[in-house]
């Protein structure tokens, strides 16, 4: 199967104008050093994960990530 060259497709063309975009965007392969994997997923949604902090990250909206996934961190009050 051969897939259509989107930059020569006029109707694609015309949607991208209508939103006022110029640029064609960027499309990655899934690398799973940077991509969460479908078992990863499975973890993470119950009942989560136990990791250390520097497993996290931090997006450029500041939010917390797990490679490219924003995610909610639950640390324990350890001092009692």
């Amino acid at each position: 199967m051969k897939l259509l060259d989107f930059r020569n497709f006029e109707s694609f063309n015309e949607l991208r104008k209508k939103v006022g975009t110029q640029e064609l965007g960027d499309f990655k392969l899934f690398d799973p050093a940077s991509h969460l994997t479908g078992t990863e997923r499975s973890e993470l949604e119950n009942p989560g994960v136990l990791l250390k902090a520097d497993g996290l990250g931090v997006l450029p909206d500041q939010t917390l990530a797990i490679k490219n996934n924003r995610v909610l961190a639950y640390i324990p009050d350890e001092t009692w």
